[in-house]
């Protein structure tokens, strides 16, 4: 009876994991639908539990008419007992004795980030650690690749967290007032973890003095574009906020006056007085 209940109740409840198994890892001999037939299609996985289910009703039964557990009883056992395992070695301290920063490759699914981090050392399990991904991704999280620096000691909990929540590795790209546009252009060639190039050296004024936050690979073009837009943004408030009678009527006055006041004085504090004789 339990070889019957195994096959045509087991078996079909096994089959929609069984099968993402196959879609996920069909590389390993077990988990390939190819391999095996189980009430209508599964793999020799799905027929090696419902085998053990099998086997372990037969050891465990009773001599009194040979009556055991009930099979649900015997998978909750197992499958509770596989998820506690997981469950330690994901919420467990991890192998990195100091921080590491590791870059993960750019569309790489779950199974790819887990190898490629249990070869950077910064995961003890990758399987364990896929298919909690797996699961996350389940639930509609996504996986972000980039630039990460995983603490000392990191369980994959917190690892797959990190990577969820994409808390990247930053860098600061720092424009000083004052600064001429290939000035600027300069500074940002002169930044490795930048890519790519520069279309043009943007006119002068065009570009908003202030400290950048991006990640590795942030491109060298859309920076400027962000610098552009920023000070687009300045100028804008800037002006709406000026007495309607003043003399100072579009973005390029402002940007005028700010190059007139500069040459007037270096001194960051006395500009507010000589932009006031303009004003």
């Amino acid at each position: 009876i339990y070889s019957v209940w195994g096959l045509y109740v087991l078996a079909p409840v096994l089959k929609p994991f069984a099968m993402w198994l196959n879609g996920n890892l069909s590389w390993i001999f077990l988990f390939d639908t190819g391999n095996a037939s189980v009430a209508g299609g599964g793999t020799i996985f799905t027929a090696g539990i419902v085998l053990a289910v099998d086997m372990l009703a037969a050891l465990t039964a009773g001599d009194a008419g040979g009556v055991g557990p009930s099979p649900p009883g015997e998978i909750a056992a197992a499958v509770g007992g596989v998820g506690a395992w997981g469950w330690l070695n994901f919420t467990a301290p991890g192998p990195l004795t100091a921080p590491k920063i590791v870059q993960l490759p750019a569309g790489a699914d779950h199974s790819a980030l887990a190898i490629a981090l249990k070869d950077a050392g910064v995961i003890s399990n990758a399987a364990v650690f896929a298919g909690a991904a797996a699961l996350q991704e389940m639930r509609h999280a996504k996986l972000k690749s980039g630039e990460y620096e995983f603490p000392a000691g990191a369980s994959m909990d917190d690892v797959l967290a990190m990577i969820i929540r994409g808390q990247f590795v930053t860098y600061k790209v720092t424009i000083p007032e004052g600064w001429t546009s290939q000035m600027v252009v300069d500074r940002m060639n002169g930044q490795d973890f930048l890519s790519g190039t520069i279309d043009k050296t943007p006119d002068e004024g065009t570009l908003l003095p202030e400290t950048y936050v991006v990640t590795r690979g942030y491109p060298r073009q859309k920076l400027l574009e962000d610098m552009a837009a920023a000070q687009d943004k300045y100028l804008q408030a800037a002006l709406s906020s000026l007495d309607p009678n003043s003399p100072i009527k579009t973005k390029q006055d402002l940007v005028t006056m700010a190059s007139v006041v500069e040459r007037e004085t270096g001194v960051l504090e006395e500009r507010p007085v000589v932009a006031a004789v303009f004003l």
